[in-house]
Parts: C-alpha cells; sequence; structure tokens
C-alpha cells in the first residue's frame, strides 16, 4: 500500500536542527529506513514540512524514530 508520511516541524527548532546536521540525519536514515519512493520539503503554514512516500508491505505502524513538541494530523 503506497503510504504518505507528512512531518511538520517548527521553523525555529528546524533551523536549529539543520544548523547542527541533525535534521538531514534523521531525514536520511528515516527515508532510508522507509525505503522512500520520494520525498519533498516543502514550507507548510509557516512551518517546514517533509512529506515522504513509500511502499508500506505489510499493514504495521513503521518505527522510525520521529519525536516532536506537536500534535501529529492523520487525515
Amino acid at each position: 500500500m503506497r503510504m504518505m508520511l507528512k512531518v511538520l516541524i517548527p521553523t525555529d527548532a528546524g533551523n536549529d536542527a539543520v544548523k547542527d546536521g541533525s535534521l538531514a540525519k534523521l531525514f536520511g536514515e528515516t527515508i532510508r529506513r522507509l525505503n522512500a519512493e520520494a520525498s519533498y520539503f516543502v514550507a507548510q503554514d509557516g512551518l517546514r514540512c517533509a512529506l515522504i512516500f513509500f511502499d508500506m508491505k505489510e499493514p504495521r505502524r513503521p518505527e522510525v524514530g520521529l519525536t516532536t513538541g506537536r500534535s501529529t494530523d492523520s487525515r
């Protein structure tokens, strides 16, 4: 089943993570573990946003190690 993972990142925290290199490391590992078909990084509502497309072979919750201080939107 083709899936889209949407990650919203507060701008200030995202900027800090870009500067220290942790954002690239986190997304690189996430994209590798999901074997993503495509990933896009855009702005949405003033936040950094990552859209990662991948094929989920089995219906399960992927354990990608993302943590946030915000709620998730599962629409």
